[in-house]
């Protein structure tokens, strides 16, 4: 993660999502790259549907695809 993304005028703006957010993406999201043995995914912060919160992101199983009608309302789409 960076900083952020700049602006037509040059301006940083600051992402909303921060490392070990649980965040909920499309299936054909973004684009695997590997990165010292480990497969990563690289995507734009305007890609995400959402962060998930009330679950911590440490140590979770991998969890099953989800369809939006199993998308709670403790979830946090940072102003929608």
């Amino acid at each position: 993660m960076g900083p952020g993304r700049k602006n037509d005028k040059g301006e940083v703006i600051a992402l909303n999502v921060a490392v070990g957010d649980r965040v909920l993406f499309g299936k054909y999201s973004g684009q695997t790259v590997k990165v010292d043995g480990d497969e990563l995914l690289v995507m734009k912060e305007d890609d995400l549907f959402a962060v998930v919160e009330g679950a911590p992101a440490a140590g979770l199983k991998k969890s099953p695809d989800l369809s939006p009608e199993f998308i709670s309302p403790e979830v946090n789409t940072h102003g929608s």
